[in-house]
């Protein structure tokens, strides 16, 4: 077996079918794809079972009881046979050459890691959007797409932002083993990202195919507010997980600035994503986060008089207030 193709699946039989069809119609044939149902309550998992019964690649796995992605992610990878492993979402789309592309390029680079580029479409208007948070390998330089280590990126900022996705990947099985790589299951939908910064920094070889071979979709309507403000409030403990990451791989020290840079301007950025009733509990969970950066040597604090210009402004706050808040919409 090549390739193992995880989906994790949750309330998902509106999408499912069209899920399964993309997986059937890919051009190559050694694989396995594995679904594991995460207690969903609606048919996914009778679709499921109706649409591959008569196709010995597709595996269904159902669960019990409902522990969300990165759980049903790390039973997929115990139960995956293939050399190398894949993560497709439910709800998006792919090339039908996508894993045969993916595979060969990863073969042929003797990579951990093998990156694509992929497009992220508006599910409402079938567009693509051109303005999105998303950021990918491929924007690094040409010299890097057959292959690199992180120490060969530039500015390690780049790397923590371009590595919060998996979808795009495709990831050689014995690498997360023998690094006993796998999913967070304490977070609510951030296990990608650590994830993704865990194979990045233990990868000896990482490659890009500069081939857009997958679809995100998106739907800015899909998430109430409650959703949104738990999927953020996931961030304080998904850097607390990464800090420990980087600590258990020696790696904290050296990338300490890095990694301070990217924690507190992406607090400060979804601040600004949370409806303004949530401001204020956010400011006080920001000024704890913040709290271990108020006395560090003066030769980090006089690399960027920006960034902690903003540390100091909310560590000194004592009263939440508009022009507290004023100041962090507009920093």
């Amino acid at each position: 077996m090549k390739v193992s193709v995880i989906i994790p699946v949750y309330n998902a039989e509106n999408c499912i079918s069209n899920c399964i069809e993309n997986c059937k119609k890919q051009t190559f044939s050694d694989f396995e794809v594995i679904f594991v149902d995460d207690c969903s309550q609606d048919k996914s998992a009778e679709i499921i079972a109706e649409k591959i019964k008569d196709d010995k690649r597709f595996h269904l796995i159902k669960l019990n009881e409902n522990h969300r992605q990165g759980y049903a992610r790390n039973i997929g990878l115990k139960h995956a046979q293939g050399d190398y492993v894949m993560f497709f979402d439910a709800d998006d789309d792919y090339a039908s050459d996508f894993i045969e592309k993916m595979y060969k390029k990863i073969v042929h680079d003797g990579a951990d890691v093998t990156a694509c580029k992929f497009s992220v479409i508006n599910e409402k208007t079938g567009e693509i959007e051109q303005n999105h948070d998303f950021s990918m390998f491929s924007d690094f330089p040409k010299n890097l797409h057959d292959g690199f280590h992180y120490t060969d990126v530039p500015s390690v900022l780049d790397l923590f932002n371009k590595s919060n996705t998996i979808w795009d990947k495709i990831y050689n099985r014995k690498f997360l083993e023998e690094n006993n790589i796998d999913f967070p299951t304490n977070l609510f939908n951030k296990e990608d990202d650590v994830f993704a910064l865990r194979t990045m920094f233990l990868a000896k070889k990482i490659s890009v195919l500069d081939e857009t071979l997958y679809h995100y979709k998106i739907d800015p309507e899909k998430y109430d507010g409650k959703f949104q403000k738990e999927a953020i409030y996931d961030c304080f403990l998904m850097f607390d997980i990464i800090r420990n990451d980087l600590e258990q791989m020696g790696l904290l020290e050296k990338l300490y600035f890095s990694f301070m840079k990217y924690e507190v301007f992406t607090l400060k950025y979804y601040y600004g994503m949370l409806e303004q009733k949530d401001h204020k509990d956010f400011f006080k969970k920001l000024q704890k986060s913040y709290q271990k950066y108020k006395n560090v040597p003066p030769e980090i604090r006089n690399s960027d008089n920006v960034m902690f210009s903003l540390i100091d402004k909310v560590l000194e706050t004592k009263e939440f207030s508009d022009e507290t808040d004023n100041f962090l919409k507009n920093f």
